[in-house]
């Protein structure tokens, strides 16, 4: 299931246009690029879309959970991605999972 199937409708109504998730497939098209800033740039703002469309914290600390996994991959292109997530994540998010650290 792709990012825009398991976000679209999530957090509104199904009559509600959502520029989050009607921008999904520009990030994609921005992800194929081979320019780093490009990349760096729409990674940050796929983290921005998590980071909205995960409403509970609960679920967000499981995706955080899966991202930290990341920052161990053994090619490097995928940590640093996971470290850009997760900043992000942390950046918009962080204050409500703070109380959760103990759970990572």
């Amino acid at each position: 299931m792709s990012l825009f199937q398991s976000f679209n409708g999530v957090g509104v109504t199904p009559d509600t246009p959502d520029k989050m998730v009607d921008a999904l497939p520009v990030l994609k098209e921005r992800l194929q690029k081979s320019d780093s800033a490009v990349l760096f740039s729409a990674v940050n703002d796929l983290a921005k879309v998590l980071a909205k469309k995960f409403p509970q914290s609960s679920e967000l600390l499981e995706l955080v959970n899966m991202i930290m996994d990341g920052l161990a991959d053994s090619q490097s292109l995928c940590s640093n991605g996971a470290c850009v997530v997760l900043n992000g994540i942390t950046k918009m998010r962080g204050s409500e999972l703070g109380e959760q650290v103990w759970l990572l």
